[in-house]
Parts: C-alpha cells; structure tokens; sequence
C-alpha cells in the first residue's frame, strides 16, 4: 500500500508540471475507433446501434482507451459501458461506481467535492470510498480533500471551445494521496473533462464528453 501512495503522489506530481493536464490524452475517436478493439459486450453494441451518448475514457497509466456509451441511470448515478462490458458510474461528473476494473469502486460519497467544483469555489472536503478487496470483502475508506480553483481555461472538445475553471482536487487519507482535475464548464457547472482516481491499483482514468 505504501507504494500505491507513492505511486499516486508521483501522478500529482507530473500531473502539475505540465500546465493543464489531460488536454493531450483524448484523440477524436468518436466515429473513428477502427483502431480499438471490437467490442465484447452485447450490452455496449446495442447502445451503440442505438445512437447512444457517448464518452470518452482513457486510463492513463496504461494508455488503454474506449468509447464508452451511456446506458441508464441507477439512483441517480449515469451508467456508462465500455467496449468489454466495464461499467463506470458518474454522480454529476464525479466517479462513484466501476465494475469489471480489479479493486473495483463499489459506492463512493463525493457530494461536498461536488458542490464546492460545481460552484467553482475553493475549500475542504470529506469524502469516502468503498472499495473491493481481494478477500471479497468491502472496505470504505475517508479522505480530507482541497479543492482549488487553478485558473479559466478554454477548453477545445472537437469542434468547440468551451468556457471552464480548470480545478484541483487533493486528497489524503491514512492509506493513499491522490489527486484529481476537473474543467468546469463555467456556465452552468456541468463538469466537462476530469482525471479521477479509480483505485490505487488501476490508477486515474480521463473522461472527456463527447459533443
């Protein structure tokens, strides 16, 4: 565990040296995805016939990328699917739920990261995982976590420019730091791109609506 603090202090660390994060990670694969793998899910090819919205995810430790299409909601959380059947719950933009990753993210409670970003304020948060362990068994683990509005920033999604706060989110506990990034979309608070701690294990993954 205590590499995994490591590892993820590391991330921060480059994460701030590059200016604003992220941007470089998405390439347009919205209708161009020869160059992934066939999708597995009949779930995730169903949606797709369908026209469904679509986002994009990459997981940046490893570079491995998807498409993924939203399904449903489910308690007020958005279900997305990926190509291979992995599910990624969203609560507003923020992460609560995956399935199908390894250690996955059973529930988290975010809600007052969420409103400080929403209305792009600075300021402390708590919020709480729960995580799968590998004897089977659920662990919820708390975090204290400084929010800071970094700067405007204009953010290019395809063919548009958006107007964001470009926010960071640090966050400690007793077994891991991490950090996460969030563009806001200054009109209406929606967020619009982000870097999110799946697990310490599998690391961030990067959403990027698609519009």
């Amino acid at each position: 565990m205590r590499r995994a603090i490591l590892v993820l202090a590391m991330f921060g660390l480059a994460a701030c040296a590059t200016g604003q994060p992220g941007n470089g990670l998405f390439r347009q694969i919205a209708g161009d995805d020869g160059a992934l793998t066939p999708p597995s899910s009949a779930r995730y090819i169903a949606l797709e016939q369908a026209g469904a919205r679509a986002m994009q995810a990459v997981v940046e430790d490893r570079d491995q990328r998807d498409l993924l299409y939203y399904s449903h909601m489910l308690n007020g959380v958005a279900v997305w699917y990926g190509r291979d059947g992995v599910q990624i719950g969203l609560r507003d933009g923020i992460m609560v739920m995956t399935r199908g990753i390894g250690g996955d993210l059973m529930a988290a409670d975010a809600r007052q990261s969420l409103a400080l970003l929403r209305a792009g304020r600075n300021g402390t948060a708590q919020r709480f995982h729960s995580y799968l362990t590998g004897n089977d068994q659920i662990e919820t683990r708390s975090y204290v976590c400084d929010i800071t509005r970094i700067q405007d920033f204009a953010l290019p999604i395809g063919d548009v420019t958006l107007p964001t706060w470009y926010m960071k989110e640090s966050c400690r506990g007793s077994d891991l730091i991490f950090e996460n990034y969030y563009w806001i979309d200054r009109r209406n608070g929606e967020i619009r791109q982000s870097r999110q701690l799946a697990n310490p294990f599998s690391g961030r993954i990067a959403f990027q609506q698609v519009l």
